[in-house]
């Protein structure tokens, strides 16, 4: 290997580096909203087809997911028309690269828009745990975050109550 080569292949790694974070930081998670679908056929499922949509690891916060980001998130679940709509944690931005968090209070109104024949269905994934020390302290009870989403949730939903 000469010394050409060498200094050519490390700057095709850094290089290669450089537009998997652009494409990893900046175009996946701000310009595309990518809808996969899956049929799944069992043959013993007798049941008609159940349709379920899947939101996960939204990290809702400045530069990526605002607030206008997540209505749009939302608006385009709606459309899927889904039987069942879960939400899969990590929904606040816990990454050094947020510059600007959205808070909960602000966020559960938004999703709280999400609408499916039987229901909406929501988990707390391991970052909305991290962003709260004191139940972290507590090894048990409601987060922080949970806490204001019910609140926020309800007063914006009283359908759901």
């Amino acid at each position: 290997m000469t010394r050409r080569g060498f200094i050519k292949g490390l700057l095709g790694v850094i290089l290669a580096g450089f537009f998997a974070a652009t494409y990893g930081f900046f175009v996946e998670p701000a310009l595309r909203l990518r809808v996969k679908k899956w049929r799944i056929k069992r043959d013993d499922w007798t049941a008609p087809p159940l349709r379920i949509a899947l939101l996960a690891d939204l990290h809702a916060g400045k530069p990526f997911p605002d607030l206008d980001r997540m209505r749009k998130i939302v608006t385009r679940t709606n459309a899927l028309d889904a039987d069942l709509v879960l939400l899969l944690g990590d929904y606040a931005a816990g990454h050094a690269f947020t510059s600007e968090s959205v808070d909960i209070a602000d966020l559960a109104p938004v999703l709280a828009e999400l609408k499916a024949k039987h229901g909406v269905f929501a988990i707390l994934g391991n970052h909305d745990w991290w962003d709260d020390p004191e139940a972290q302290r507590r090894r048990a009870d409601q987060t922080i975050l949970l806490r204001r989403w019910w609140q926020t949730a309800y007063r914006y939903c009283p359908t759901k109550r």
